[in-house]
Protein backbone atom coordinates (compact mmCIF):
# COMPACT_ATOMS: atom_id res chain seq x y z
CA UNK A 1 0.00 0.00 0.00
CA UNK A 2 3.12 2.55 0.11
CA UNK A 3 2.19 3.88 -3.74
CA UNK A 4 -1.30 4.62 -2.72
CA UNK A 5 -0.05 6.39 0.54
CA UNK A 6 2.13 8.16 -1.21
CA UNK A 7 -0.12 9.65 -3.65
CA UNK A 8 -2.58 10.31 -0.74
CA UNK A 9 -0.23 12.19 1.01
CA UNK A 10 0.40 14.26 -2.01
CA UNK A 11 -3.66 14.87 -2.98
CA UNK A 12 -4.09 16.01 0.56
CA UNK A 13 -1.26 18.23 0.94
CA UNK A 14 2.62 17.43 0.99
CA UNK A 15 2.52 20.41 -1.03
CA UNK A 16 0.69 23.94 -1.05
CA UNK A 17 -1.53 22.10 -3.82
CA UNK A 18 -2.91 19.44 -1.59
CA UNK A 19 -6.86 19.69 -0.67
CA UNK A 20 -6.05 19.98 3.38
CA UNK A 21 -4.03 23.18 2.49
CA UNK A 22 -6.41 24.14 0.18
CA UNK A 23 -9.59 23.92 2.29
CA UNK A 24 -8.00 25.28 5.47
CA UNK A 25 -5.81 27.79 4.55
CA UNK A 26 -7.01 29.02 0.59
CA UNK A 27 -10.75 28.33 1.98
CA UNK A 28 -11.37 29.05 5.26
CA UNK A 29 -7.77 30.83 6.18
CA UNK A 30 -7.86 29.05 9.34
CA UNK A 31 -4.25 27.48 8.73
CA UNK A 32 -0.91 28.92 8.25
CA UNK A 33 -0.78 25.90 6.17
CA UNK A 34 -0.74 22.10 6.51
CA UNK A 35 0.64 19.22 5.44
CA UNK A 36 0.43 15.32 4.92
CA UNK A 37 3.27 12.37 4.80
CA UNK A 38 3.20 9.01 3.89
CA UNK A 39 5.94 6.63 5.17
CA UNK A 40 6.82 3.41 5.58
CA UNK A 41 8.94 -0.17 5.65
CA UNK A 42 8.78 -3.45 5.88
CA UNK A 43 7.81 -3.26 9.58
CA UNK A 44 5.63 -0.32 9.94
CA UNK A 45 4.53 2.94 8.66
CA UNK A 46 3.25 6.39 9.28
CA UNK A 47 0.98 8.62 7.78
CA UNK A 48 1.57 12.02 9.33
CA UNK A 49 -1.08 14.99 9.22
CA UNK A 50 0.33 18.18 10.39
CA UNK A 51 0.07 22.33 10.21
CA UNK A 52 0.33 25.39 11.90
CA UNK A 53 -3.42 26.45 13.19
CA UNK A 54 -4.57 30.31 14.39
CA UNK A 55 -5.09 29.96 17.82
CA UNK A 56 -8.63 31.58 17.52
CA UNK A 57 -9.95 29.28 14.86
CA UNK A 58 -8.41 25.94 16.30
CA UNK A 59 -11.33 24.08 17.68
CA UNK A 60 -13.27 24.92 13.95
CA UNK A 61 -9.85 24.09 12.35
CA UNK A 62 -9.88 20.52 13.73
CA UNK A 63 -13.03 20.02 12.72
CA UNK A 64 -13.10 20.57 9.48
CA UNK A 65 -9.50 18.42 8.80
CA UNK A 66 -11.41 15.62 10.43
CA UNK A 67 -14.38 16.00 8.07
CA UNK A 68 -11.37 16.38 5.17
CA UNK A 69 -9.96 13.31 6.47
CA UNK A 70 -13.04 11.14 6.91
CA UNK A 71 -13.58 12.21 3.62
CA UNK A 72 -10.46 11.17 1.76
CA UNK A 73 -12.04 7.47 2.49
CA UNK A 74 -15.33 8.58 0.64
CA UNK A 75 -14.37 10.35 -2.13
CA UNK A 76 -12.69 9.23 -5.06
CA UNK A 77 -9.99 11.58 -6.57
CA UNK A 78 -10.47 13.61 -10.11
CA UNK A 79 -8.59 12.60 -12.73
CA UNK A 80 -6.81 15.75 -12.74
CA UNK A 81 -6.26 15.74 -8.90
CA UNK A 82 -4.83 12.13 -9.26
CA UNK A 83 -2.25 12.77 -11.79
CA UNK A 84 -1.64 16.15 -9.81
CA UNK A 85 -0.61 13.88 -7.00
CA UNK A 86 1.04 11.05 -9.16
CA UNK A 87 3.42 14.04 -10.64
CA UNK A 88 4.64 15.34 -7.27
CA UNK A 89 5.00 11.71 -5.81
CA UNK A 90 7.05 10.69 -8.49
CA UNK A 91 9.26 13.97 -8.25
CA UNK A 92 9.84 13.40 -4.29
CA UNK A 93 11.27 10.00 -5.19
CA UNK A 94 12.99 11.41 -7.67
CA UNK A 95 15.25 13.53 -5.32
CA UNK A 96 15.97 11.43 -2.77
CA UNK A 97 19.66 11.58 -3.11
CA UNK A 98 20.04 15.26 -3.37
CA UNK A 99 21.36 15.89 -0.08
CA UNK A 100 23.33 14.31 2.20
CA UNK A 101 20.35 14.00 4.81
CA UNK A 102 18.14 12.57 2.29
CA UNK A 103 20.61 10.17 0.89
CA UNK A 104 20.93 9.36 4.51
CA UNK A 105 17.46 8.43 4.94
CA UNK A 106 17.39 7.00 1.66
CA UNK A 107 20.24 4.34 2.94
CA UNK A 108 18.22 3.59 6.24
CA UNK A 109 15.34 2.87 3.83
CA UNK A 110 17.28 0.36 1.29
CA UNK A 111 18.36 -1.10 5.01
CA UNK A 112 15.21 -1.88 6.25
CA UNK A 113 13.58 -2.83 2.54
CA UNK A 114 16.12 -5.02 2.16
CA UNK A 115 16.29 -4.23 -2.07
CA UNK A 116 16.29 -1.10 -4.00
CA UNK A 117 12.77 0.04 -4.32
CA UNK A 118 12.58 3.17 -6.23
CA UNK A 119 11.64 2.09 -9.80
CA UNK A 120 9.38 -0.90 -8.36
CA UNK A 121 7.68 2.24 -6.23
CA UNK A 122 7.64 4.65 -9.11
CA UNK A 123 5.97 1.63 -11.29
CA UNK A 124 3.62 1.57 -8.18
CA UNK A 125 2.81 5.08 -8.32
CA UNK A 126 1.96 4.92 -12.30
CA UNK A 127 -0.31 1.82 -11.81
CA UNK A 128 -2.40 3.30 -8.81
CA UNK A 129 -5.92 4.22 -8.97
CA UNK A 130 -8.21 6.57 -7.67
CA UNK A 131 -10.07 3.63 -5.92
CA UNK A 132 -6.54 2.38 -4.45
CA UNK A 133 -6.25 6.00 -2.84
CA UNK A 134 -9.66 5.79 -1.52
CA UNK A 135 -9.06 2.04 -0.40
CA UNK A 136 -6.01 3.11 1.60
CA UNK A 137 -7.48 6.39 3.47
CA UNK A 138 -10.23 4.43 4.32
CA UNK A 139 -8.07 1.72 5.84
CA UNK A 140 -5.50 3.90 7.46
CA UNK A 141 -6.17 7.82 7.75
CA UNK A 142 -8.61 6.91 10.68
CA UNK A 143 -9.25 10.12 12.51
CA UNK A 144 -10.95 8.08 15.32
CA UNK A 145 -7.53 6.68 16.09
CA UNK A 146 -5.64 9.70 15.58
CA UNK A 147 -2.92 11.38 17.83
CA UNK A 148 -3.28 15.19 18.38
CA UNK A 149 -0.45 16.74 19.36
CA UNK A 150 -1.60 21.05 20.57
CA UNK A 151 1.34 22.82 21.17
CA UNK A 152 -0.39 26.40 22.68
CA UNK A 153 -1.50 28.17 25.62
CA UNK A 154 -3.36 27.00 28.25
CA UNK A 155 -6.92 28.53 27.56
CA UNK A 156 -6.53 26.96 23.82
CA UNK A 157 -5.69 23.77 25.45
CA UNK A 158 -8.22 23.33 27.86
CA UNK A 159 -10.77 24.80 25.12
CA UNK A 160 -9.96 22.02 22.72
CA UNK A 161 -10.17 19.35 26.01
CA UNK A 162 -14.00 20.20 26.08
CA UNK A 163 -16.84 18.11 25.63
CA UNK A 164 -17.91 18.75 22.31
CA UNK A 165 -13.90 19.79 20.41
CA UNK A 166 -15.48 20.27 17.22
CA UNK A 167 -17.41 22.82 18.99
CA UNK A 168 -15.47 26.42 19.13
CA UNK A 169 -15.36 27.15 22.81
CA UNK A 170 -17.02 30.48 24.00
CA UNK A 171 -14.73 32.80 26.20
CA UNK A 172 -16.35 32.09 28.74
CA UNK A 173 -15.29 28.37 28.67
CA UNK A 174 -11.50 28.96 29.06
CA UNK A 175 -10.05 30.27 31.96
CA UNK A 176 -7.93 33.11 31.32
CA UNK A 177 -4.31 32.55 30.64
CA UNK A 178 -1.50 33.28 33.36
Amino acid sequence: DRAPLEVLAWALGASLTGSLDSKLRNEQGATYGFQAHASSSRIDGTFFVGGSIARENASATLGSLDALLRQAGTRLLSPAELARAKKAALVSISRTYETPHTAALALVDLVLEGEAHRGPLAEAILATTAEDVRRVAMTYVRPELAHVVVGSDEATVHALQSPNPRAPATPAEAPKAP
